[in-house]
Formats: C-alpha cells, sequence, structure tokens
C-alpha cells in the first residue's frame, strides 16, 4: 500500500512539474514590470504607467529623461522583437540562423544600413546624440531584467540581447524607411533609347520592339530583397492611406497602416507628460527606434506614412574593370552552421549610388539602384520638428502624410502620389487603390455630412463603390456571350443578387475578386493593372472565358459547393511569427514552441477597394493582413486611440480564445488608474 502511494506520488509530482513546464513553454508567464529600476544618465526620476490594453504613460522632467523611459518601455515589452530588427539591420542575421541568411545580410550592407547609421549618428549635434545615447540607456536597463532575458523566443533560440548602442535606432529607422519602399521588378528598369543603348545591344539597336536590358545581376538584388522582407514578414508598407476631415463642430484624422504578415505588433502607444513636453502628447511609437508615424497633442495631429522611394537607372561606367566603383567589403559569419567567415562586398557610384550589375562585359552602362538612404543620414531632426508642431521636410522616408492642426483646415505633409479632396476633407496615400477608397468616402459624406459619423462606421464599411462601377458592364458582357456552363450560370445568380459587400459571408465578393484578377491579367490590359480598372465596356468572349477560369479555379481550391465560397475563406489572411515561420533555418529540437509560435488564421474582411480596407488578388504583391490603425480627434490632445491585432499569449488558453473579430481602438491615454508603476531612477540612487 505504501509503495503504491509513493508511486502515485511521484507520478502526480511529475505530471505537475511536467505540466508546469508545458504551460510556460506554451503561453510563457505573466510580465509584472518591476517598482523601480536605475537608469544611466537619467537627470531626475521619470514614472512609467503601464496600463492593461499596453498603453504606456511616461511622465518626465526632460526630453532626454523622457527617451530614457521610452527606451525602457520598448526594451521591456519588444526584446525579442527590436533584438530582431536589429540583427537584420546590421547585417548579422547569419550570425545567429545560418548560412541561409547571408543574402539577406548581403542586401542590408548594400543598402549601407549600419554604415549609413554609424556616419549619420557621427555628424548629429550634441543634443540629437543625448537623446539617442538617453534612448539607448533605457534599452539597456530593460535588458538586464531576468524576465527580459528570459523570453521565450531568445530563451528557445538560447540567445541574450546584446547592449544597444546610441546609433542603432538610426539603424532601425533606415531600415523601415527600406521597408516602406515599393518592391522593384524588372518593368521598373528604365529602357533606354537605342542610341542610349548599352553596347552589348548594338547589334539589335534599330530593331523594334527592341529587347528589355535585364541584367542578370537584378535577380539577385531582387531575391536578396524578398528575402529579407519575408523573413521579416514586413511588407506592404506602400498601402498605408491617411485622410483628415472636419466640419462646422468636429475635427478627425485616421492612419492605415498595412506592414506584412507579420505577429508581432508594429506600434508601441505612449502618452508623454511632465516637463519633457510643452503641452501631453500621444504618440504611436516603433520599437527600437524614435519613430512616431501618428501622435496628436492639444495643438496639431500627424499621421506620416511610411513609404520611401527608391529607383533605377542606367549609369555610364568602364565595366572592362573587376570593380566600376569603389568597393566596401564586410564580413560575417554564420556559426550555427560552422561555416567560414563571409565576404560581402558592395559597391557605390561616387554620387551615392548602389551598383546592381551590367548586360555583359562588354557593356559600358551600370544598372544603379537610387534610394535615398543611400545618401541621407537620418530623418530624427524632421521627426522631432513634426511632433513640436514645425513641420520640416523629411528625406529619409518621403515624409508623406496628413498633419491636422486645432485651428486650420489639414495640411498635406510632402508629395504623396494621391491626393485627393474626400469626405469634407483629404485623403492621401501612395497607393492608387486609394482613389477607389476615396470615392466610397465621398458617398458616405454625401449621406450624413458628418466627421464624426464618416469615422465611426470606417471599420466596419465593407461597400465597395470600385465593385459596383465594375461588376454592371462586365455581367451585361457575359449576356452577350450566351453563356450555357452550369458553374457560370450558378455563379451568375450569386453575383446579380450581389449587395458590392466584401463581408466575410459573401459569395459574390469571392467570385468578383478572382474575376477581375483574371481580366485584367489578360496581355492587352495588363500593364495598367496596378490602377484601379475602371471599366466601361468588356469583349463578351473575354469576360466569359476570364469567369469560367477563374470559376475553375476556386472550385478546384475549395469545392463544387459554391455556398463554401465565402470571402473569410477565399481570401483568409494568416498572421506569422518571424524566424518561426522558415521553419527550414531552424532544427526539430528549436521547434519545441512550434504550437507557441504557430501562425494565426485571419478570416477575410473588407477589400483593397473598401474603405475598411482589405486583401485582393488584384495586387500582384503579397497579402500584408498584419494592420494598425490611429485615429485623433474630435479633442485633439486627448483622445488618440490605436487599433492593431496583438495574437501573443501571455496567459493560460489566450491563444485560443482570441475572437476572429478586429480588436477595438484602445486610447493611448486611459482614463483609468494604471495597474502598474514603474520609477526611473537616476544610476546610483
Amino acid at each position: 500500500m505504501r509503495r503504491t502511494l509513493l508511486g502515485l506520488a511521484a507520478a502526480l509530482g511529475l505530471l505537475l512539474v511536467g505540466g508546469g513546464l508545458l504551460w510556460y513553454l506554451a503561453y510563457g508567464t505573466n510580465d509584472t514590470p518591476p517598482p523601480t529600476a536605475p537608469v544611466a544618465g537619467l537627470s531626475a526620476e521619470a514614472t512609467i504607467g503601464w496600463h492593461a490594453d499596453g498603453a504606456v504613460t511616461i511622465d518626465a522632467a526632460a526630453e532626454p529623461d523622457a527617451y530614457a523611459a521610452l527606451g525602457f518601455v520598448h526594451g521591456r515589452r519588444h526584446a525579442w522583437t527590436a533584438a530582431l530588427w536589429r540583427q537584420a539591420a546590421l547585417g548579422a542575421l547569419s550570425t545567429w540562423f545560418g548560412e541561409a541568411l547571408v543574402p539577406a545580410d548581403r542586401h542590408a550592407h548594400r543598402l549601407q544600413l549600419a554604415t549609413g547609421a554609424r556616419e549619420a549618428y557621427d555628424t548629429l549635434p550634441p543634443d540629437a546624440q543625448a537623446l539617442l545615447q538617453a534612448y539607448a540607456a533605457g534599452m539597456n536597463a530593460a535588458f538586464t531584467a531576468r524576465e527580459v532575458r528570459m523570453d521565450d523566443a531568445l530563451t528557445l533560440l538560447r540567445l541574450q540581447p546584446e547592449p544597444w548602442e546610441a546609433w542603432h535606432p538610426l539603424a532601425l529607422e533606415r531600415l523601415f524607411a527600406w521597408l516602406g519602399t515599393r518592391p522593384l521588378t524588372a518593368a521598373d528598369i528604365p529602357q533606354p533609347t537605342p542610341t542610349a543603348r548599352p553596347a552589348v545591344l548594338a547589334d539589335v539597336a534599330q530593331a523594334l520592339p527592341l529587347p528589355p536590358v535585364v541584367p542578370a545581376a537584378f535577380d539577385t538584388l531582387r531575391t536578396d530583397d524578398t528575402l529579407l522582407r519575408r523573413f521579416l514578414e514586413l511588407h506592404g508598407f506602400d498601402r498605408g492611406l491617411a485622410w483628415a476631415g472636419q466640419d462646422a463642430s468636429s475635427r478627425q484624422l485616421v492612419v492605415q497602416q498595412p506592414f506584412g504578415t507579420s505577429a508581432l505588433p508594429l506600434i508601441q502607444p505612449v502618452a508623454l507628460t511632465g516637463a519633457a513636453v510643452d503641452t501631453p502628447q500621444q504618440r504611436a511609437t516603433i520599437p527600437g527606434t524614435l519613430l512616431a508615424p501618428a501622435g496628436e497633442d492639444a495643438t496639431q495631429a500627424w499621421a506620416l506614412l511610411l513609404h520611401s522611394p527608391a529607383t533605377l537607372a542606367w549609369r555610364r561606367a568602364d565595366t572592362t574593370q573587376a570593380t566600376p566603383f569603389p568597393a566596401t567589403t564586410h564580413h560575417t559569419r554564420a556559426p550555427l552552421r560552422d561555416a567560414p567567415d563571409v565576404l560581402l562586398t558592395t559597391q557605390q557610384t561616387p554620387d551615392g549610388a548602389a551598383y546592381v550589375g551590367t548586360p555583359a562585359a562588354t557593356a559600358d552602362s551600370v544598372l544603379t539602384l537610387q534610394w535615398p538612404g543611400l545618401i541621407t543620414g537620418t530623418d530624427l531632426g524632421a521627426q522631432r520638428s513634426l511632433t513640436q508642431g514645425t513641420p520640416a521636410p523629411f528625406t529619409l522616408f518621403s515624409g508623406d502624410g496628413l498633419r491636422l492642426p486645432a485651428d486650420g483646415p489639414p495640411e498635406v505633409l510632402g508629395a504623396p502620389g494621391v491626393s485627393v479632396p474626400a469626405a469634407g476633407g483629404r485623403l492621401v496615400s501612395n497607393h492608387p487603390w486609394a482613389a477607389a477608397r476615396a470615392l466610397r468616402l465621398g458617398e458616405v459624406w454625401a449621406d450624413q455630412m458628418d466627421v464624426s459619423a464618416v469615422v465611426a462606421g470606417w471599420h466596419d464599411d465593407h461597400y465597395s463603390t470600385w465593385a459596383a462601377h465594375w461588376l454592371q458592364p462586365m455581367l451585361f458582357a457575359v449576356d452577350q456571350a450566351f453563356p450555357t456552363d452550369p458553374l457560370v450560370l450558378r455563379a451568375l445568380v450569386y453575383l446579380r443578387n450581389w449587395d458590392y459587400r466584401f463581408d466575410r459571408s459573401s459569395i459574390g465578393a469571392s467570385i468578383v475578386d478572382r474575376w477581375a484578377a483574371a481580366y485584367h491579367e489578360t496581355p492587352p490590359l495588363r500593364d495598367g493593372r496596378s490602377a484601379p480598372p475602371w471599366i466601361a465596356t468588356a469583349d463578351p468572349q473575354t469576360a466569359l472565358q476570364t469567369l469560367r477560369e477563374s470559376l475553375t479555379a476556386l472550385e478546384q481550391t475549395f469545392g463544387e459547393d459554391l455556398s463554401r465560397w465565402r470571402w473569410e475563406r477565399v481570401q483568409q489572411g494568416t498572421l506569422r511569427y518571424p524566424v518561426w515561420s522558415a521553419e527550414n533555418l531552424l532544427s526539430t529540437a528549436r521547434l519545441r514552441a512550434a504550437e507557441r509560435f504557430a501562425p494565426h488564421a485571419r478570416p477575410g474582411r473588407g477589400h483593397l477597394s473598401t474603405r475598411s480596407g482589405g486583401e485582393s488578388r488584384l495586387l500582384r504583391a503579397p497579402a500584408a493582413p498584419a494592420t494598425w490603425q490611429a485615429q485623433a480627434g474630435p479633442t485633439l490632445g486627448r483622445s488618440l486611440q490605436i487599433r492593431q491585432l496583438d495574437p501573443r499569449a501571455d496567459r493560460f488558453l489566450e491563444r485560443y480564445m482570441q475572437p476572429d473579430a478586429p480588436p477595438p481602438l484602445q486610447p493611448v491615454a486611459p482614463a483609468d488608474a494604471t495597474p502598474h508603476t514603474t520609477r526611473l531612477l537616476p544610476a546610483g540612487e
């Protein structure tokens, strides 16, 4: 009997220990911030209030102290995120994950992310350097905490966060500026006139049409860039949109910024109070950086689109030389694979463009990449000026966006590609499909003439004015072709009864989006597919053929039952954890947390053409379901709200209890009492 009881006790003990270990590995532990923490260089005590919804309030007596507290917040809440982004910006991913990431590191060095950040830091005035030093001190103070060093991702990967240096935020700033460029394709390579063609094509210079000139090295550039973006799960920044409007009694500002498929939130909401700011200020900040793409105080609200221009250009050079331009070399290692040192070489033209390649060894021109980050230091000064109410030109980023002063109409920042009147204000974006969303805003405004009402229904408005314009002539064209295919006839019933809404349960939405993508991929229309296709007439046979092709593709993927072609299923999005989504880079032992960091499926809702935003097969680019939204007004200084999905699970079964619906807007400065407070003290006190 005694032996049986001992056996049961031992089994129960093992079960409890094993269950506790599985609980920890699967869900982590609650992170309770410390009551006090020392920070080197702090001039006076600063206080951090940690709200339950993720927002943070900082009370500091001086601007450097406020940035030290911001660094502490970023380091405490986003240690793994910031460390991973820093590793990418420094061109050192392969030192963590092996040879497979060497191309991504080569690309980071080609873009001069780390080198340019060091040079930019050295040229900053002392007061700006002091802010960066204070921020780094705050990050390093957070990194010393056991809870941070035992972060699930860092622990499972056997990594420790290395000290944060003052110039590192500038490297991450440059990384995000590059991610804000539109991915380049062969269509972006300028095709010179016959007289300006590279010499290698002289024999065909008189032939028309001339073959496109695409250096083999361009494919390397493109694949390196794709690897960097996909490994970090960050892309689609060029689809950002901002709108500001006002009526007789209210003023509002909204910004929506897609940022890829990353399950790691991009924004940390922070409210600043105390003598460090002239008036209480609320900001949407990016961990690891001093960037604040949205914010407000009593005098203004602002929204910046995370966009940066990049182009390709030909340049005359003596390509008979092994290195047409001065070369810069970089070294990196891949210790996880016990690989030898890898030598990475990049070349730049005298005016700062990056060398891409030549069509052939005998060519007299080379293809170069032109991007502000190759010649520009930092936008730290422009960002500070904007937060202080005195906008200054951005150079690394385009600086496109909107500013809504408390006593005037909306002001356009920069030179966005789309800038149109909409709903009592103005809408700006750098993506051509934003024009379709502006049309819908105009319809809503015509019905209500109320800015607050326009904003209130923004996120749940899935009606597409574009679809209403596009579908009717296409249905007319199909009718002229006299369809007899049973599948087409069944689909036409759904299409004729569709209400032009991309709701989760809509079947017509799934058919129209797939049909439009197929139709506009036909050769005569392909070149204009980046812009909204406003169709007045369509060839009947082509319209019917592309409809049949799209229906066949849907049937092969989702089955013969059209009732299963719901938009939420057909356009389902997926959020992924960087690193953990690249399973081929990790050993089996390091995938023990596969469930902890498993992808999060999100039902499709909204569309590229709806006010709420969403995905579409009309885009050539990969889907970017990860989005954050900021909303300011009507009372500037006290009303900034942030909406972003944060699927990270910290409590038992939390992963499985998260709703499919989008998260609610959360105030950056909640009115409730802060549940936890941390007092930052000058080191040595």
